[in-house]
């Protein structure tokens, strides 16, 4: 802090708030979302943006899990965007393995060392160390510019990049599967799917390339170029 602003804060005003309303609970729709967001990266200078803690738990909150009545697809959302988002991750510990708690001071109950016999909470340890993995591998989610791609109902479009990399993120917040389609630039001709390790095609279109991916409920999808 210099006296005139902070270089960084705990993010709940303009990372945990706005997953919660838009992920978690449902209540605004993906361009709210977006303008809820966007403040958040323009009041702070960008070394720290990068550096804002961006949480989904810590230890005076209800954690995510509890405050959606246990549904793992939108905390595993949750953790996606914050893996991608712009910002810092962080990992309040039991995050890895989903676990709960209501408000201080059962957020802050003893870790839940019997993990490896529960298969819902194996799963959710493997889909965020995959999500780890992708944040290392592409510097851009790190230190990456943003843009907004898509804001559409309940259905939310982003991609990072810098000079050398892309990656596209694709989210479907609503209760019902979602098909949606990205016009990308003309010599993306297919796409990468990270999280499934699957190759997408796109379709020529007027100039542009067209991907069309279809999302269940409360799922994410993360896509590097390949064309």
């Amino acid at each position: 802090m210099n006296g005139r602003y902070f270089d960084a804060v705990m993010n709940y005003k303009f990372f945990r708030d706005p997953v919660m309303a838009f992920i978690g609970k449902e209540e605004i729709t993906a361009a709210e979302f977006d303008r809820a967001l966007a403040p958040g990266r323009l009041i702070y200078p960008d070394e720290g943006v990068r550096a804002m803690m961006n949480l989904i738990d810590s230890h005076d909150t209800e954690r995510f899990l509890t405050a959606v009545g246990g549904d793992v697809r939108k905390y595993r959302l949750a953790m996606l965007f914050s893996m991608t988002y712009v910002g810092a991750p962080t990992i309040y510990y039991g995050d890895e393995i989903a676990m709960e708690g209501r408000g201080d001071p059962d957020c802050r109950r003893p870790f839940y060392w019997k993990w490896p016999d529960e298969k819902n909470r194996v799963n959710t340890h493997e889909y965020v160390s995959r999500l780890a993995a992708l944040r290392r591998a592409h510097p851009c989610l790190a230190l990456g510019s943003f843009e907004m791609l898509l804001a559409r109902d309940k259905v939310y479009a982003y991609r990072r990049y810098t000079r050398h990399e892309q990656v596209l993120v694709v989210m479907n917040a609503g209760g019902a599967e979602a098909t949606i389609r990205l016009p990308l630039d003309s010599h993306i001709t297919s796409v990468e799917d990270v999280l499934k390790r699957r190759s997408i095609p796109t379709k020529p279109v007027d100039g542009k390339c067209i991907l069309t991916v279809k999302l269940p409920a409360h799922s994410g999808a993360v896509f590097v170029p390949s064309g």
